[in-house]
């Protein structure tokens, strides 16, 4: 029988556990990520530039961009190099700089949703839904600049929420100055993220309006920040060999409108499925008692009917089950982590059945959460307690719901091309979570269901399993590429992958190729009239002109013209098919590979 001192030491503990939840979701992150034993010498989607960015910069003191991209990566740089200089160059030490900055992340996010009156228990399963979640963990262990621009964006509504609650007009003037300057500096890792200071900022200035604070200073203060912002972005665009995004050619160079509403569809519906964890909460009959409630479910079934005839017509004239989910087009997809263009199609993780399975719960959680939202109360109108004041609906409208719009209008034009990827949600699911959870305490119960722990332990596991997998896969690929020159073949007569030829192109001509206003057409490189190379379909292949490919890796053992004298790496992975392997192909003399723009996947 448990002693006094047992049970008093019991409940201490409990204690301590309840007021870190926030650190044990930020431990949770990086223990999932050690498991997955994410570790590859080379670049992974898009962060081989960016962390060739960061080494330059370590090296030589200068900010240097390599022509793929967008992003002009501000501080994160200086993060990488500064691990570069402590501990020495690797890819895995440069991202782990970023895994410190996704473990900060993950307590903010825990924070501010206790802030908006989320109680501990809820706020710590819908931050776990979004950390493991198979779109975030990817990304905490990369030199993408996804998690920083993030961090950022996070940073600054904690910082606008301490203002709101301040106790003091000095105080709440004072939390505001501070939420504009560290968006301003911490924004530099992502041009969307400067949105907090743009648009966060001024709607809490409008929140508190009655709390007699300077207007004159802060407006002054606000067009400072703004100043600022333009100065950074006129240094970053006469910076050679980044790539511009120009939104009114998108608008005008935007392919048929049906192609358009898909990508906006499967970008919107993805959103219950990454917070899937959560939404299952509202799959609860407790709530469907009253007429009103009844009415709801009526209403949220017509709204259920149209969403699936809206997939059923997309189906219709999409062949394929394109209409099932995962919707992702760039990390979440059917063939596990990060769909870019390589040679050969990656084996399917998730097959018909399983994705008929997934899309039923989503749907059926999105069908519940709507017929939530359509009725008018609830049987609970739960707030946690706390020492301050928790935001209102209205005032958490007026703070969210500006960045929200805008922050999407920046993104369609990107879906009219077909760039409308999957990781640009984070910022959207932070505030999807804010509103999904309110509304949960306030309509249906006051804590989530144990069914949504049992699948956030689901999505986390198979989270964990498919960032294993792509490091297994990724690093047969570069035990492939040793093969290779270990029989004295230089990196430039074989395709090793997209992130593989990019340092390859960079070591050989100093970037990748892409149209550059600030480099004139005669500096371009070019392909000699004798340059050989059947590009086996790599739609990439114009990005690397320094490439002469005799060899090709690729997923596909009849891809190219067949096997070459190499044989071909295993790798072994923890989700379906187990294993499989990565082939070193034959490429033969062909025409010249034409040099056109290649749109990298990046923001």
């Amino acid at each position: 029988m448990a002693t006094v001192h047992e049970k008093e030491a019991r409940i201490a503990v409990s204690a301590i556990l309840l007021r870190n939840q926030a650190l044990l979701c930020s431990f949770a992150l990086l223990v999932c990520t050690l498991i997955a034993r994410p570790f590859v010498e080379m670049g992974i989607n898009d962060d081989f530039s960016y962390i060739r960015s960061a080494l330059h910069l370590a090296q030589t003191g200068r900010v240097v961009y390599y022509g793929w991209g967008s992003p002009i990566l501000g501080w994160q740089l200086y993060l990488g190099a500064l691990f570069i200089k402590l501990f020495g160059f690797s890819f895995s030490i440069v991202r782990s700089s970023v895994l410190l900055v996704a473990a900060a992340t993950v307590y903010l996010l825990h924070r501010i949703l206790v802030r908006c009156g989320i109680c501990e228990a809820n706020a710590t399963i819908g931050t776990l839904s979004f950390a493991l979640s198979p779109l975030f963990l990817p990304l905490a262990f990369s030199f993408m600049n996804d998690v920083p621009g993030v961090f950022s964006l996070l940073l600054c509504l904690y910082l606008c929420l301490r203002s709101l609650q301040a106790a003091t007009t000095t105080a709440a003037f004072y939390w505001l100055i501070f939420a504009a300057l560290s968006n301003v500096l911490t924004g530099t890792a992502r041009q969307t993220s400067w949105l907090g200071v743009i648009v966060v900022v001024p709607s809490t200035l409008w929140l508190l309006r009655e709390h007699r604070i300077s207007w004159v200073r802060a407006a002054l203060f606000w067009l400072l920040s703004l100043l600022c912002i333009y100065g950074c972005l006129k240094w970053f665009n006469h910076q050679p060999h980044v790539e511009r995004i120009n939104l009114i050619e998108n608008i005008r160079d935007r392919g048929p409108m049906l192609y358009i509403i898909r990508n906006v569809y499967h970008f919107v519906i993805s959103v219950p499925l990454l917070l899937l964890p959560v939404l299952v909460g509202f799959i609860s009959p407790a709530w469907v008692k009253t007429r009103r409630s009844r009415f709801a479910v009526a209403s949220a079934v017509a709204a259920l009917v149209l969403v699936v005839l809206a997939g059923f017509y997309l189906y219709r004239h999409s062949p394929g089950l394109g209409w099932l989910a995962p919707w992702g087009s760039n990390y979440v997809t059917q063939r596990g982590l990060i769909n870019i263009p390589d040679i050969g199609v990656r084996p399917t993780v998730l097959g018909p059945q399983m994705r008929i399975i997934i899309s039923f719960f989503v749907f059926f959680a999105l069908f519940a959460f709507a017929a939530c939202v359509s009725s008018s109360s609830g049987p609970y109108q739960y707030e946690t307690s706390t020492r301050n004041r928790i935001p209102s609906g209205r005032d958490l409208t007026i703070l969210l719901a500006p960045f929200t719009i805008v922050y999407f209008a920046l993104l369609l034009p990107r879906g009219a091309v077909g760039l409308m990827f999957d990781r640009y949600l984070l910022p959207l699911l932070v505030v999807a979570l804010i509103i999904v959870l309110r509304l949960y305490q306030q309509r249906v119960a006051e804590r989530l269901p144990a069914f949504s722990v049992v699948c956030l332990f689901i999505v986390a596991a198979y989270s964990v399993a498919a960032l294993h997998d792509l490091y297994s896969m990724e690093r047969a690929r570069l035990a492939a590429a040793d093969e290779i020159r270990a029989a004295s073949v230089p990196r430039t007569a074989f395709y090793g992958g997209v992130e593989y030829d990019g340092w390859t192109q960079i070591d050989s001509q100093g970037y990748v190729v892409a149209p550059d206003p600030n480099v004139s057409s005669e500096s371009q490189p070019t392909l000699s009239s004798d340059s050989t190379s059947n590009s086996c379909d790599y739609e990439l292949a114009s990005s690397y002109p320094a490439i002469q490919p005799k060899y090709a890796l690729s997923f596909d053992p009849q891809a190219c013209d067949g096997l070459s004298r190499f044989a071909p790496v295993p790798y072994r992975t923890w989700l379906p098919p187990f294993s499989d392997f990565i082939y070193i192909q034959a490429v033969t003399a062909a025409a010249s590979i034409p040099i056109g723009k290649a749109v990298p996947a990046t923001p």
